[in-house]
Protein backbone atom coordinates (compact mmCIF):
# COMPACT_ATOMS: atom_id res chain seq x y z
CA UNK A 1 0.00 0.00 0.00
CA UNK A 2 0.76 3.40 -0.43
CA UNK A 3 0.02 7.05 0.82
CA UNK A 4 -2.31 9.00 -1.81
CA UNK A 5 -0.48 12.23 -2.62
CA UNK A 6 1.85 13.60 -4.48
CA UNK A 7 5.12 11.68 -3.15
CA UNK A 8 2.43 8.62 -4.29
CA UNK A 9 4.84 6.42 -6.02
CA UNK A 10 7.78 8.21 -5.86
CA UNK A 11 10.96 7.43 -3.77
CA UNK A 12 9.74 9.35 -1.03
CA UNK A 13 6.43 7.99 -0.67
CA UNK A 14 6.61 5.00 2.57
CA UNK A 15 5.15 1.63 1.93
CA UNK A 16 4.29 -1.34 3.82
CA UNK A 17 5.79 -4.64 3.20
CA UNK A 18 4.05 -7.47 3.04
CA UNK A 19 1.41 -6.59 6.04
CA UNK A 20 4.36 -6.61 8.87
CA UNK A 21 4.02 -2.89 9.34
CA UNK A 22 7.63 -2.13 8.08
CA UNK A 23 7.99 1.44 6.58
CA UNK A 24 10.74 1.78 3.66
CA UNK A 25 11.81 4.39 1.17
CA UNK A 26 11.51 2.88 -2.56
CA UNK A 27 15.19 4.44 -3.56
CA UNK A 28 17.47 2.40 -0.65
CA UNK A 29 18.13 -1.30 -1.34
CA UNK A 30 14.25 -1.24 -1.60
CA UNK A 31 14.64 -0.41 2.19
CA UNK A 32 15.30 -4.12 3.60
CA UNK A 33 17.98 -5.62 5.00
CA UNK A 34 18.96 -8.56 2.63
CA UNK A 35 18.59 -11.67 5.28
CA UNK A 36 21.06 -13.95 5.45
CA UNK A 37 20.91 -17.31 3.45
CA UNK A 38 21.89 -20.58 4.49
CA UNK A 39 24.71 -21.96 2.03
CA UNK A 40 23.27 -24.53 0.39
CA UNK A 41 19.67 -24.97 0.14
CA UNK A 42 17.81 -27.79 -0.86
CA UNK A 43 19.15 -30.56 -3.18
CA UNK A 44 21.90 -28.86 -3.39
CA UNK A 45 22.78 -29.10 0.23
CA UNK A 46 21.89 -32.90 -0.06
CA UNK A 47 24.35 -33.17 -2.94
CA UNK A 48 27.26 -31.27 -1.40
CA UNK A 49 26.15 -32.98 2.09
CA UNK A 50 26.95 -36.37 0.13
CA UNK A 51 29.40 -35.35 -1.69
CA UNK A 52 31.61 -34.34 1.36
CA UNK A 53 30.66 -37.75 3.47
CA UNK A 54 32.03 -39.63 -0.17
CA UNK A 55 34.94 -37.50 0.19
CA UNK A 56 35.70 -38.00 3.62
CA UNK A 57 35.52 -41.99 3.25
CA UNK A 58 37.81 -41.77 0.30
CA UNK A 59 40.62 -40.25 2.18
CA UNK A 60 40.05 -42.73 5.06
CA UNK A 61 40.32 -45.97 3.12
CA UNK A 62 43.40 -44.37 1.42
CA UNK A 63 45.06 -43.73 4.79
CA UNK A 64 45.96 -46.61 6.16
CA UNK A 65 45.51 -46.59 9.77
CA UNK A 66 45.31 -50.28 11.30
CA UNK A 67 47.98 -52.88 12.15
CA UNK A 68 49.06 -55.19 9.40
CA UNK A 69 47.32 -58.01 8.53
CA UNK A 70 50.00 -60.87 9.23
CA UNK A 71 52.70 -61.44 11.36
CA UNK A 72 54.68 -64.63 12.69
CA UNK A 73 55.19 -64.90 16.17
CA UNK A 74 56.27 -67.83 18.58
CA UNK A 75 54.26 -68.98 21.38
CA UNK A 76 52.99 -72.51 23.05
CA UNK A 77 50.13 -74.66 22.36
CA UNK A 78 47.42 -75.14 24.77
CA UNK A 79 44.41 -76.46 23.36
CA UNK A 80 43.31 -78.75 20.08
CA UNK A 81 40.30 -78.82 18.22
CA UNK A 82 40.60 -80.50 15.01
CA UNK A 83 37.39 -81.29 14.32
CA UNK A 84 36.23 -77.40 14.46
CA UNK A 85 39.59 -76.61 13.17
CA UNK A 86 40.88 -74.52 16.22
CA UNK A 87 43.96 -73.81 17.93
CA UNK A 88 44.36 -71.89 21.62
CA UNK A 89 47.68 -70.21 21.40
CA UNK A 90 49.68 -68.36 24.37
CA UNK A 91 51.92 -65.86 22.85
CA UNK A 92 53.38 -62.91 23.51
CA UNK A 93 52.38 -59.02 22.13
CA UNK A 94 52.28 -59.12 18.34
CA UNK A 95 53.18 -55.62 17.85
CA UNK A 96 52.60 -56.28 13.55
CA UNK A 97 49.02 -56.86 14.33
CA UNK A 98 48.53 -54.78 17.17
CA UNK A 99 48.12 -57.76 19.60
CA UNK A 100 48.59 -57.52 23.40
CA UNK A 101 50.60 -60.51 24.95
CA UNK A 102 47.52 -63.40 25.30
CA UNK A 103 46.22 -66.60 24.97
CA UNK A 104 43.98 -66.63 21.36
CA UNK A 105 41.74 -69.01 19.72
CA UNK A 106 42.86 -69.34 15.89
CA UNK A 107 41.20 -70.81 12.73
CA UNK A 108 43.42 -73.76 11.70
CA UNK A 109 43.38 -76.05 9.06
CA UNK A 110 43.88 -79.35 10.51
CA UNK A 111 46.01 -80.71 8.53
CA UNK A 112 48.42 -77.70 9.68
CA UNK A 113 47.77 -79.74 13.15
CA UNK A 114 49.36 -83.18 12.25
CA UNK A 115 52.54 -83.09 14.38
CA UNK A 116 51.25 -80.10 17.10
CA UNK A 117 49.70 -81.13 20.11
CA UNK A 118 48.77 -79.26 23.26
CA UNK A 119 52.18 -78.11 25.66
CA UNK A 120 54.21 -77.62 22.18
CA UNK A 121 56.29 -74.44 21.52
CA UNK A 122 55.72 -73.37 18.38
CA UNK A 123 56.64 -70.75 15.48
CA UNK A 124 53.29 -69.49 13.97
CA UNK A 125 52.29 -67.07 10.97
CA UNK A 126 48.81 -65.68 11.48
CA UNK A 127 46.83 -63.42 9.18
CA UNK A 128 43.76 -61.68 9.63
CA UNK A 129 40.59 -62.48 7.41
CA UNK A 130 36.85 -60.94 7.57
CA UNK A 131 37.67 -60.00 10.99
CA UNK A 132 38.90 -63.67 12.11
CA UNK A 133 42.40 -65.13 13.32
CA UNK A 134 43.62 -67.40 11.15
CA UNK A 135 47.23 -69.66 11.31
CA UNK A 136 48.38 -70.52 7.92
CA UNK A 137 51.74 -71.77 8.98
CA UNK A 138 52.75 -73.36 12.18
CA UNK A 139 55.97 -75.60 13.37
CA UNK A 140 57.54 -76.87 16.55
CA UNK A 141 60.05 -74.69 17.34
CA UNK A 142 63.33 -75.15 19.54
CA UNK A 143 62.78 -72.57 22.41
CA UNK A 144 64.35 -72.73 26.06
Amino acid sequence: MAESGKCAGSPCAPEIEGGRGIARRADENDGVVPRARPLFQGRRRVAMLIAGIAGMAAIATAMPVRAKDTATATGEVRRIDVGQGLVALRHGEIKEMGLPAATLVYHIAPALLRDIKPGDKVRFTATRQDGAYVVTAISKSVMP
